[in-house]
């Protein structure tokens, strides 16, 4: 059944929260106290960061700058990531004759600079460096925002043919936790700037040092992802280090948009380096691994998988728990109506929309509304899911609820479950198809042979067991005839993926070096106790191991580059 089109202008509209003028005038305020009055001082240390401190000054010298190459490393306020910082960026710059360096803008009151320099990475691009480019990023911004016609546009901005849109969209929403981009908002004027300060100011240091490498923790906001972005523009190569096990990860340099059109063309933000995995890239990847053993790797790729689905916790997924319990015996999440019931998984509103490379809509509310309207006259039972990851974050749990409140009342057609209703639930009652942006989902229930569908780039975009709409027109006859829909799954690439997504890059015979011991991720707890400061008291356990672990990790690496950075 063909539902009328509806243009997104005619909903997206509808979903936007109230405007909050005076939000920019306070944020305004608070920047001119800080100012008067000098910036927020960082908390006193606490006994774990003390311990990480002293150990790091009588551990590594500080490198001299004598003209040397510079490594550039984010200020990451995660405290794991810190941890590995301080031990790989100095095995690298001794390896590679670097000095190290670091930049942040202290979001927090944790005390980075103090933590940082400690192990030789004293920052040399903060807010001070800011200042003097606050003026022209005041102007260029005032000048964007007056431009602003829709939300596409604002993840369409680019400044000198560099993307910022998306980096400026995710970052408002995030920060101000907002669900989707309000064009009256101050606030995002206020992003913007940041963007723009951040962009002359980055572009100024890169002028002046010699960077040789930069790391970063995350591409997705405007702190880390503009300069990240520079130094791409100027083939410095780009690394995530993740924690857990410790792998070096090279941005892909050729998804880098270099040459970004005006207005009308494709959107600026769309082809930019911001993924900790090369997602694109895995079936090449996975391809290239010996023949003969991708049988047995595809084997623990699937009980991997079947282990999150039996319900076991994996923190790097869901951070409060399984998404896979067991249901509650003699309740039913569905009912029987003789229908095909749909999921729609929905994902935090305020929560990185973009951090693929492509989205279909402005942002995750504006794929809802658009799907919720939609599905009205598709003849089929549609029921939504909260997304089940906010319990650690408040602010995020409250935005999550108010905009589901407004929802519901919006959307009567649409069945809303709780977030804690268990997804192997719905598997056993029957949904005859599943909706995500771009949600794990994809390669979950394609495991069980239930059709996914997506709403842009995704993580399993590499992969044909789930359906990838490359429109809103494609995304609509989908919706239509989501009662009918059947796609044949290879459960093999299904166990290729999932291999790449869980295994490939924790794998300890290959990524020796981890800085989070087992007993610290053994219960739902795990996230919590890892993002403490607790973490960092694990700097002085079996210091030469991890020096002898590192430098052999690094051995591999450059002499196999294929096997986890771009070729």
């Amino acid at each position: 059944m063909n539902a009328p089109a509806s243009s997104i202008a005619a909903v997206a509209p509808e979903c936007t929260a109230a405007p909050s003028l005076l939000a920019g005038a306070t944020d305004r305020v608070k920047s001119i106290v800080q100012r008067a009055f000098g910036l927020r001082r960082p908390a006193p240390l606490d006994e774990h960061q003390r311990r990480f401190v002293t150990f790091c000054e009588g551990q590594w010298k500080p490198r001299t700058d004598g003209g040397e190459p510079l490594l550039l490393m984010h200020q990451t306020e995660w405290y794991p990531s810190i941890l590995a910082y301080s031990y790989f960026t100095n095995a690298l710059a001794r390896r590679n004759g670097q000095a190290l360096g670091s930049f942040g803008f202290e979001r927090s009151a944790r005390p980075l600079n103090r933590l940082f320099s400690a192990f030789g990475a004293q920052r040399i691009l903060g807010p001070r460096e800011l200042r003097r480019h606050e003026k022209p990023a005041r102007r260029l911004a005032a000048e964007i925002f007056r431009g602003l016609r829709s939300r596409r546009d604002v993840a369409n901005i680019h400044v000198e043919g560099i993307a910022l849109g998306d980096l400026i969209y995710d970052s408002y929403l995030r920060y101000h936790v907002c669900s989707t981009a309000d064009l009256t908002d101050r606030r995002l004027l206020s992003t913007i700037e940041d963007a723009l300060t951040r962009f002359f100011a980055g572009r100024e240091l890169l002028d002046r040092r010699n960077v040789s490498m930069l790391l970063i923790d995350h591409g997705v906001y405007v702190d880390g992802g503009v300069l990240a972005r520079l130094a791409i523009e100027r083939g410095i190569p780009v690394y995530h280090l993740p924690y857990k096990p410790a792998v070096m990860l090279q941005l892909d340099p050729a998804l880098f948009p270099h040459h970004v059109e005006g207005p009308g063309s494709a959107p600026a933000g769309m082809r930019s380096p911001k993924l900790p995995l090369p997602f694109h890239r895995f079936r090449e990847m996975f391809a290239a691994l010996p023949g003969a053993e991708q049988a047995a790797l595809r084997a623990r790729g699937r009980e991997r998988l079947q282990q999150r689905l039996s319900g076991q916790f994996d923190f790097r997924v869901l951070v409060g728990g399984s998404a896979y319990q067991a249901a509650t015996a003699g309740e039913r999440a569905l009912t029987e109506s003789g229908r095909p019931r749909i999921a729609v998984m929905l994902h935090d509103f305020c929560d990185a929309p973009h951090a693929y490379r492509d989205l279909l809509f402005a942002d995750h509310y504006e794929w809802t509304c658009w799907l919720f309207e939609r599905a009205a006259q598709s003849g089929c039972d549609w029921y939504a899911k909260p997304h089940p990851n906010s319990a650690h974050d408040k602010g995020k749990a409250q935005l999550n609820d108010r905009v589901i409140g407004e929802l519901k009342a919006r959307f009567p057609h649409i069945h809303f479950l709780p977030p804690s209703v268990s997804n192997r639930q719905l598997i056993e009652e029957g949904v005859h198809a599943v909706f995500t942006g771009y949600g794990t989902v994809g390669h979950e229930f394609a495991f069980v042979g239930i059709p996914v569908v997506n709403a842009g780039d995704n993580p399993h975009i590499n992969y044909g067991f789930n359906f990838h709409p490359r429109s809103i027109a494609e995304l609509g006859e989908l919706v239509d005839n989501a009662g009918e829909l059947s796609l044949s799954i290879d459960p093999e690439e299904v166990a290729e993926f999932a291999y790449m997504r869980s295994v490939h890059f924790a794998n300890r015979e290959y990524h020796t070096v981890d800085f989070v011991p087992a007993r610290m991720e053994e219960s739902p707890e795990a996230f919590r106790r890892i993002g403490s400061s607790e973490i960092l008291s694990c700097v002085a356990e079996e210091p030469e191991q991890k020096h002898a672990a590192i430098e052999e990790y690094l051995d591999r690496v450059y002499a196999d580059r294929r096997h986890v950075l771009p070729a």
